[in-house]
């Protein structure tokens, strides 16, 4: 019996094993990282919700504070418009 050549598929297959695990880990890289990204940007995004978040607060406070501020000087105004009160106490003795 003569002796085998080698079959050409045998020789190539562990080279084909060798690209198709590179390739495959190569994969798993990039799905990491894309899942990384993913994350990364739905932080982003829950920061920028909660920014919005503190800035309409903000808008808020200070609208209430503006409304505010203008009542008490409209409080102010009237209390200095009204006239003034002098108590005068006829019972004092003079020495």
């Amino acid at each position: 019996m003569p002796p085998q050549t080698p079959n050409k598929l045998m020789q190539v297959l562990p080279y084909l094993f060798s690209l198709l695990t590179f390739l495959s880990g190569f994969y798993i890289s990039y799905l990491s990282y894309s899942f990384k990204v993913d994350a990364l940007v739905t932080q982003i995004s829950g920061l920028t919700n909660s920014i919005n978040t503190l800035s309409s607060k903000q808008e808020s406070a200070n609208a209430l504070y503006n409304n505010l501020d203008k009542r008490v000087s409209i409080l102010e105004m009237k209390a200095e418009v009204k006239p003034a009160t002098v108590n005068i106490d006829n019972d004092q003795t003079h020495k």
